[in-house]
């Protein structure tokens, strides 16, 4: 090696030793005689280690003093060693030469993929880029492989000459890194050159010796690995990047996963969260020290783990605080859900952070932050990425979201406010536009502070949690939280009647829930209920989950009691909402009593809105017809149309009607307001309309009802077809026309096609709704209840089992349970008379009335269920 002294290296390995134990010292506050006699050494010992201008003592000595002082024992030896004499970049030389300070290995290191798909690229002779969010682990990565190609790996056969290690968060600590990387290798008068560069801190001297170290790794023939740990962008690096070859090996990490990083010769590698499997295995392996006397259950773990997000920061940390704090998971769980606390409540203090870390969670990402407002449209990434913070991260928030008007406006006024307090006056400019918002989000994406991909924005949990709690965005916290609610509440409301996509539903009502438990300071609640509270619940009733819905409108009415007078609009729509899911629950005359009593109310007072008397009414008119009182529903649905102002209002509750008139014995009269209903519909709404499906599906089951059992087939047939044309394969509404459709077929005389048809029904209301939705069991019910002509021990039995599922499922009140147990005593019945007088069979057009287990749709294309007919 040109120029190497050979000296000057071993003096400089010395007090390299040195300068690191007086650090630890220093920070701990520890004396040297204390120090002394828990090392069990001479007080002259330690001071020889740590003066400068003494002999350095032997290894057992420096060994000793670093096992008191929890300095890394393998490091100890190799700096020991070197200025004792040996000088790894010596002409036949066993030993690596390291400069800079590798991180330390991480308690319960995994070893990861990205370690070997990394190893493979730069033995290819390609320079590698690990991207990832902070925390992920890829310094950890990082160092792993730079140890494996020091001497400390095992064979020999991959050790490098040379490593350098890089603190690269900013160009001038690369540049200083570098400088001290030529003396400390190249140069041939270390020690001069070391007191006028290293020390004095010449910039131009620096940026001389940097750039000869990077022609000298890209001409020279020894190896080395240089690895430039948190570069934040490819800029601040540029100049600083020697060419490489398989021998010549350059690593990058960095939280940017910017294009420019990719080029033919340098490949980037993603570093995601840990696996659930990783996950489970760090924690394990984490909290098994000798100090923990907790045992851990790993589904406790696994659960720790997910709540977690699977990072390996995180785990780290909490591991760190369960050991200190000596807390149980379940315990420590409740914590993490409880957002009144913040993360510094359940995190370890900046002090006692595992692993040498630096920096508490609440502070990791602040980094990131920094550069992604400096990035243009400049100040705009906080602002949005506080917003992706209060919704759900995991699920996936739709982009829509943040390019709605009242997240723009918001924006907007943020801008201007941030713009007027650096220029001190008002601002009139400072208009975000759509298209900066979405460059907002490319930055955010591109510095891994969010994931963005096909048309959704993901944000890890813990760093929602951190953004939350910034200092910065605290101010904005209120307008934020009311920002998303407009912008969900408005994407509810713009989905095209009859077009409903389940998937993005799920998502907006994810982030609604999201929304109102991250809204801590009641802002959805500031003089009016927000309506964001009220829209995504009430589809989860339409859909099944009846019970779910009633726990949060409940709570709902609670919160909208405290806050407001009797009478005032959110307490009465929470009560009404209440008063639907019990009905939906399985309790129809808890509905009609509860919405007897909300409607006594309100005719008590003149002031209240005529639009929420006729709700209340449609409302009470559906729940007495579900409870088996039909001529109740056609005086309450008449009395409703007084409170209908649209056509379409009009329409929809003169459908309701017709249904009552039928279920009260006037079918002429019903088939005649179906008929109309379908005309009016069309020339309204369109042939295709859900609405018109509607009423031609009631106008052929009432039909059916009434023994016309070939037109009930024909027109269910039909009305399947165009709801399938219509509203796709799986939705809630074909699969009920698809139900009613094989009763009828079977009622007419298809036995074997309309069970085909059923066990169809069957699979698909399973797996779309969940093998214990209401609508799924009473499928279920109607194939057992017709699958046999006659009555036999084995078909009552079968009959049995579904019964005992709907027990186990649904609610003692609701419909469908009251109609198994009809069923099932009608079977039992029948079979005691086989038995007794011999086979009796059902017939067709007799099976398809008896065994019916049909529901009503409603106009606004609610199933509405009601008693089984007379036999």
């Amino acid at each position: 090696m040109d120029g190497l002294a050979e000296e000057e290296i071993r003096r400089a390995a010395a007090e390299e030793l040195r300068e690191r134990l007086r650090n630890v010292i220093r920070r701990r506050d520890i004396k040297q005689r204390p120090l002394a006699g828990l090392a069990r050494v001479a007080p002259s010992s330690v001071t020889n280690a740590l003066k400068t201008d003494r002999p350095l003592p032997g290894l057992n000595i420096m060994l000793a003093i670093g096992s008191v002082l929890e300095v890394d024992q393998d490091w100890i030896k190799e700096k020991v060693n070197i200025a004792n004499g040996t000088t790894p970049l010596a002409e036949g030389s066993t030993r690596t030469w390291v400069v800079g300070v590798l991180p330390p290995v991480a308690r319960g290191f995994l070893m990861r993929e990205q370690v070997g798909v990394m190893a493979a690229y730069l033995e290819a002779g390609k320079s590698v880029v690990l991207a990832g969010t902070g925390g992920v682990g890829k310094s950890q990565i990082a160092g792993w492989y730079a140890r494996s190609v020091g001497d400390e790996q095992q064979d020999g056969e991959d050790q490098l000459d040379l490593v350098v290690w890089v603190d690269a968060a900013t160009r001038s600590s690369v540049v200083s890194t570098y400088a001290q990387a030529y003396e400390e290798v190249v140069a041939s008068r270390v020690r001069v050159h070391h007191a006028s560069v290293g020390r004095t801190g010449d910039q131009a001297e620096q940026q001389k010796a940097a750039e000869k170290f990077v022609n000298w790794m890209s001409t020279t023939d020894r190896s080395w690995l240089i690895v430039l740990d948190g570069a934040p962008s490819l800029g601040e690096v540029s100049g600083l990047l020697p060419d490489v070859a398989p021998s010549r090996r350059l690593v990058v990490t960095t939280r940017s996963r910017s294009a420019a990083w990719h080029t033919d010769s340098r490949v980037l590698i993603e570093v995601d969260q840990f696996t659930p499997e990783q996950a489970l295995a760090y924690l394990r392996g984490a909290l098994g020290h000798p100090k923990r006397r907790l045992g851990d259950a790993d589904m406790d773990l696994a659960e720790l783990a997910s709540t977690l997000g699977h990072l390996p920061v995180g785990l780290s940390h909490a591991a760190a605080y369960l050991i200190d704090a000596d807390l149980d998971v379940p315990t420590y769980l409740e914590d993490l859900r409880n957002r009144a606390l913040r993360l510094v409540d359940v995190m370890p203090a900046s002090e006692e952070l595992p692993d040498e870390q630096r920096l508490p969670l609440a502070a990791l990402w602040d980094i990131s932050l920094e550069h992604a407002d400096r990035a243009r449209p400049q100040g705009l990434a906080r602002p949005v990425l506080q917003l992706a913070a209060l919704l759900d991260g995991q699920a996936g928030i739709p982009e829509s979201l943040f390019t709605d008007d009242s997240v723009i406006h918001h924006l907007t006024e943020v801008n201007r406010c941030e713009r007027c307090e650096d220029s001190g006056g008002n601002d009139a400019a400072g208009k975000v536009r759509e298209r900066d918002v979405r460059v907002a989000l490319r930055t955010l994406d591109r510095l891994h502070l969010t994931d963005h991909e096909q048309g959704l924005i993901r944000m890890h949990p813990l760093l929602q949690w951190a953004v939350r709690e910034h200092p910065t965005i605290q101010l904005w916290s209120d307008a934020a939280v009311v920002a998303a609610g407009d912008a969900l509440t408005r994407g509810w409301t713009e989905i095209p009647e009859g077009q409903v996509d389940e998937v993005l539903v799920r998502r907006l009502q994810s982030s609604a829930r999201e929304l109102q438990a991250n809204d801590t300071n009641l802002a959805l609640w500031n003089g009016e209920a927000h309506p964001v509270m009220f829209l995504y619940e009430m589809h989860l009733v339409e859909r099944g989950a009846a019970t779910t819905a009633l726990k949060h409108f409940t709570d709902l009415l609670r919160q909208a009691e405290d806050r407001f007078e009797p009478r005032h609009l959110a307490v009465l729509m929470a009560r009404l909402f209440v008063a639907e899911c019990r009905g939906y629950a399985g309790a129809p005359e808890a509905a009609v009593h509860d919405l007897e009593g909300l409607l006594s109310d309100i005719r008590q007072d003149d002031s209240v809105n005529g639009q929420v008397v006729g709700a209340v009414l449609y409302s009470l008119g559906n729940w007495q017809g579900a409870a088996g009182q039909p001529t109740d529903a056609v005086a309450t649905f008449t009395e409703a149309l007084n409170y209908m102002d649209g056509e379409k209002e009009i329409l929809t509750v003169e459908h309701n009607l017709a249904v009552f008139r039928c279920e009260s014995g006037d079918m002429q009269e019903g088939d005649r307001m179906f008929r109309e209903l379908v005309k009016r519909k069309t020339r309204l709404l369109g042939a295709d309309h859900p609405e018109t499906l509607a009423s031609r599906h009631e106008r052929a089951r009432w039909r059916g009802l009434s023994d016309d059992t070939e037109y009930a087939a024909k027109e269910m047939a039909r009305v399947l077809r165009d709801r399938q044309r219509v509203l796709g394969l799986t939705h809630p509404e074909t699969l009920k026309a698809q139900h009613e459709a094989a009763n009828w077929r079977i009622a007419n005389g298809d036995r074997e096609g309309g069970i085909a048809d059923l066990e169809l029904v069957i699979d698909l209301r399973t797996e779309n709704l969940g093998p214990d939705a209401a609508d799924t069991l009473l499928s279920r019910l109607m194939l057992a209840s017709v699958r046999s002509e006659v009555w036999t021990q084995e078909s009552v039995d079968a009959l049995a089992l579904v019964v005992r599922d709907i027990d186990r499922a649904l609610s003692p009140n609701h419909p469908t349970r009251k109609r198994a147990h009809q069923n099932l005593k009608t079977a039992r019945e029948v079979l005691r008379q086989t038995q007794r007088f011999g086979s009796i069979t059902i017939g067709p057009a007799a099976s398809g009335r008896l065994q019916s287990m049909w529901h009503a749709t409603d106009s606004g294309g609610r199933t509405r269920y009601e008693p089984p007919p007379s036999t």
